[in-house]
């Protein structure tokens, strides 16, 4: 009688993922710990919110002009109704957002087989590493961005999920509360008929028709409620050229009568900024600092990583023939998100590439398995080689985002404290919210960042 060894089981690429994505997240929470109200915009904010009664701000919200946001306004009113402003329960909020994007990330990866560990590991750290993610770990005093960046994700992993009858008003709902929110919703629609497209096994054409349906709801409420007008051609202020930000007045002048000229600069800028980290909200940092011969080490990293990862993701693609069915669905999710970067055309901010990003890194597991798969020039060592630099060009970049929630608390903590008077706090009217808010913000003393090695301002962004 012969006996049968049983095979060792190992962890399972998903086991591996998500342990990576459970230390991602709680080295963010680590850095996140000493982050306090910013003082600048948020008061004004909240104080707008939570000194009208539910009727009002339902009619001062739904009545908005050019950013119309009214259910952000009616969240941040319960909430605040419920803990007032407590600044650990906001914060908590800001991380479980974070963690629920990266794991919806995961969920459209479905990272599987050889290479798909660091693979996801590397789009995961990609993805939060970015100078356009930075918004994610930000609260005024609710972060509205990754709420609906959190519900654009979801509406993938619907499509993607084998189909059930909920999934068609579900993805509705969706659409309705995530443009309701901030236009970032407006991704949904094309990406459900991308993915209908595709074949996505949780998208039907009645799941389609009730998601366009939706974005036709949105349309008549803000049509029917909210003032409008014809699209401003320069909305605020932004970056030009070598100019970090140019005047409204400026801006009007320039391209008065060419204003797809400057819609589109500002369009490509943010796809730039994703692609390549250059421009920075709409400025060519990077090219000006080579004219002027002082380029520091980290803008050098930041360039170099980006084009390493933009080449690996232009490889994927290349073999997009080849990948399997699901990798394929998961480029198709990348690409609608990257062409976000469209939302951007009346200004460019780092924080409009929030949802490229997210997209930027979905093609990049994409690639990663393309290269590992395929090899480089028929060699598996040199893919291998390739995938570790870009794992860790990007844990670097990690490490940075860290250190400069460090450098956000100093700074909030200065506007609390130092320049509380220049920035006008006491001639604003002293209500209790406002002495709450400063309580809580300098209750505890941030780390001084001016006290740190001066190698950490050579390698990081400061």
């Amino acid at each position: 009688m012969s006996s049968v060894v049983p095979r060792p089981v190992g962890w399972s690429s998903k086991t591996l993922v998500t342990c990576w994505l459970i230390a991602l997240v709680a080295t963010f929470a680590v850095g996140f710990h000493g982050v306090a109200w910013s003082f600048v915009d948020l008061y004004e904010v909240l104080w707008n919110i939570t000194s009208r009664s539910w009727r009002e701000t339902v009619a001062w919200a739904f009545s908005g002009g050019t950013e119309y946001r009214p259910v952000m306004a009616l969240l941040i009113k319960a909430v605040y109704g419920v803990v007032g402003p407590t600044l650990w329960v906001y914060k908590t909020l800001v991380l479980a957002q974070f963690a629920v994007i990266l794991y919806l990330l995961v969920r459209v990866m479905a990272p599987s087989g050889r290479g798909a560990v660091p693979a996801a590991g590397a789009a995961l750290c990609c993805v939060a590493g970015l100078h356009t993610s930075r918004h994610l770990m930000s609260f005024w005093p609710m972060n509205s961005h990754s709420l609906v960046l959190a519900a654009v994700l979801w509406s993938a992993v619907i499509c993607l999920s084998p189909w059930r009858r909920w999934h068609d008003w579900a993805l509705s709902a969706l659409t309705v509360g995530a443009l309701l929110v901030i236009e970032l919703g407006l991704l949904i629609p094309p990406m459900v008929l991308a993915l209908w497209i595709a074949r996505a096994p949780g998208v039907s054409k009645r799941g389609l028709l009730l998601t366009i349906s939706g974005f036709v709801v949105y349309a008549a409420v803000r049509t029917t409620l909210s003032p409008q007008g014809t699209i401003p051609l320069v909305y605020t202020e932004t970056g030009l050229g070598f100019t970090s930000e140019v005047s409204t007045e400026r801006l009007t002048e320039i391209f008065a009568r060419a204003p797809v000229l400057f819609w589109t600069y500002n369009v490509s800028a943010t796809a730039l900024s994703v692609l390549f980290s250059e421009p920075r909200a709409g400025r060519f940092v990077f090219i000006e600092s080579l004219l002027q011969g002082r380029t520091p080490p980290w803008l050098w990293w930041h360039v170099g990583v980006s084009t390493l990862t933009t080449v690996v993701i232009v490889m994927g693609l290349a073999g997009w023939r080849r990948a399997a069915e699901r990798d394929r669905q998961a480029m198709v999710v990348g690409m609608v998100l990257f062409l976000g970067s469209v939302l951007g055309f009346l200004y460019t901010r780092d924080r409009i590439g929030m949802a490229p990003g997210a997209g930027y890194a979905l093609l990049l597991y994409a690639g990663l398995r393309h290269v590992w798969r395929e090899g480089i020039f028929r060699s598996r060592g040199l893919a291998a080689a390739v995938l570790a630099l870009v794992l860790c060009g990007w844990l670097v970049r990690d490490g940075e985002a860290v250190l400069r929630m460090r450098d956000t608390a100093w700074s909030s903590h200065l506007e609390w404290t130092e320049r509380f008077e220049d920035l006008g706090g006491f001639a604003k009217p002293q209500t209790a919210l406002l002495d709450r808010l400063r309580a809580e913000a300098i209750a505890q003393q941030p780390g001084d960042p001016r006290n740190d090695p001066a190698w950490t301002y050579l390698l990081f962004e400061r």
